[in-house]
C-alpha cells in the first residue's frame, strides 16, 4: 500500500525523479491528487480529450509540503495504475485519513484532471512519454504532524499510504 516517494519539480513529474519507498520529514501539509502516466508525448496546445487519449495509467497521489516549502513538494506515488478508460474522472472519489481517521474526502472533478493534463502540456513545452504529471489537489491540504500515518483512499486506483517521520528520521513521540 505505500508507494514511491519522489520530488515534484516545476512542471510535469517524470519517473526519474522517483526514489525508493520511504517515510517523510516532517511536519508537513498534505493533499490527495491524481497522476497521469503518458504513453506518448505530449506538446501544447492540446485539448482535453486529446491530452486524456495520451495517457497510459492514472495513479492515485498524496503530495506532501513542508509548513516552510524549504524542502519542495514530495509526491508519493500510489502503486496501483488503471487506464485513463477504467477510472471516472468526474467522480473518482477520494477519502484522506490521518492516523486512521477521514480529516477529508472529495471527487476528482475538484482537480479537473483533463484540463490539468492539457496545461502541463503547453505550460511545460511538451511532456514526455512515460513522463508522470500531478493533477491539482482533490482534498483540501491538511498539516500533518511527524509521528502521524497519512493514507488516501481512492475508489478505483486504490489505497496508498506514508509515515511521517521527524527530519531526523524518528517517528515521533518523546525524543
Amino acid at each position: 500500500m505505500t508507494g514511491v516517494l519522489g520530488r515534484m519539480p516545476e512542471g510535469p513529474l517524470t519517473a526519474d525523479l522517483l526514489g525508493a519507498p520511504g517515510v517523510v520529514p516532517g511536519p508537513v501539509t498534505v493533499t490527495a491528487r491524481l497522476v497521469f502516466l503518458l504513453r506518448s508525448a505530449l506538446a501544447g496546445p492540446v485539448p482535453a480529450p486529446a491530452a486524456l487519449a495520451a495517457v497510459a495509467a492514472v495513479h492515485g497521489a498524496l503530495v506532501l509540503d513542508t509548513a516552510d516549502g524549504a524542502a519542495g513538494p514530495r509526491v508519493v506515488l500510489g502503486p496501483v495504475g488503471r487506464p485513463v478508460r477504467e477510472v471516472d474522472l468526474v467522480l473518482e472519489g477520494c477519502l484522506l485519513e490521518v492516523d486512521g481517521q477521514v480529516v477529508d474526502s472529495a471527487a476528482a472533478a475538484a482537480a479537473e484532471p483533463g484540463v490539468a493534463l492539457a496545461t502541463a502540456a503547453e505550460v511545460a513545452e511538451g511532456v514526455i512519454a512515460g513522463g508522470l504529471v500531478v493533477t491539482g489537489p482533490l482534498t483540501e491540504p491538511v498539516e500533518v504532524a511527524a509521528g502521524s500515518r497519512v493514507a488516501a483512499h481512492f475508489a478505483t486506483v486504490g489505497p496508498i499510504a506514508c509515515q511521517i517521520v521527524r527530519p531526523n528520521g524518528r517517528s515521533g513521540g518523546a525524543s
